[in-house]
């Protein structure tokens, strides 16, 4: 659920014509990006494509 909100604020942002609020919607919108990829990421409990899971 949180990334959704990230997403609609983002979004909300970019739409007004304060150069602040345009840079800090590019800066949510990479935080998004950066979060929907560790949600997608494989863990070692559950490894993408059969992947062997490595131990660090």
């Amino acid at each position: 659920m949180a990334l959704i909100e990230l997403q609609r604020y983002a979004e909300v942002l970019a739409r007004r014509n304060d150069p602040a609020a345009v840079e800090l919607a590019a800066l949510i919108w990479r935080l998004y990006c950066s979060l929907k990829q560790l949600e997608q990421a494989p863990t070692a409990d559950n490894p993408a494509d059969g992947a062997p899971a490595t131990i660090l």
